[in-house]
């Protein structure tokens, strides 16, 4: 009896083309291309990355507290494209690890590792859930959502910084094996 593949395998094996990859990572790219110009026109990308990594309900209120308005509707605008932006860079972490994976020949029990990149886009959405109303005073600063939506963040960018370097490892690993053939 054969074994199927499982949903991480059937994504390596099928669906992890270049067209597929290149796709993905250019909605990725526009995404982040778009978000940044929204923050950046509002003055409020450390602002933003600060509310991320800010565990302390009496300091993010002292952030909140400290906007200017044009940071105010850069940061509450920027969620517009947020909530799509984890499919895109989540598709695409999942394509270009899987595709190499299946260049650099990685064994399939290792396909386990791919869940990361789903996980990674559903955190950032749970950050997010959490983060626009207490951005935008629907949501009491307190320290239970404020903890939660770091935690989120924090892990999302812990496994984007996995991904980076496992990309990077395989992608040494392939230059190696194409240098000695």
């Amino acid at each position: 009896m054969q074994r199927m593949p499982g949903l991480m395998g059937s994504i390596r094996a099928r669906y992890a083309t270049t067209p597929v990859m290149v796709l993905s990572g250019l909605l990725f790219l526009a995404s982040q291309i778009s978000i940044a110009r929204i923050l950046h026109g509002g003055n409020a990308t450390a602002t933003l990355l600060t509310l991320q990594t800010t565990f302390c309900a009496e300091a993010f209120a002292d952030v909140l507290a400290s906007l200017d308005p044009d940071q105010l509707a850069a940061l509450l605008g920027h969620f517009t494209l947020d909530f799509l932006h984890p499919l895109w860079y989540g598709a695409f972490a999942l394509l270009i690890t899987a595709r190499l994976f299946e260049s650099a020949g990685v064994d399939r029990r290792w396909n386990a590792l791919l869940w990361a990149a789903p996980a990674m886009a559903v955190l950032d959405i749970l950050e997010n859930l959490v983060h626009l109303p207490m951005i935008a005073g629907s949501l009491e600063v307190s320290a239970l959502p404020v903890a939660f939506a770091a935690t989120c963040a924090t892990a999302k960018w812990l496994l984007a910084a996995g991904f980076v370097l496992l990309n990077t490892g395989l992608i040494f690993r392939l230059l190696a094996r194409r240098k000695t053939s």
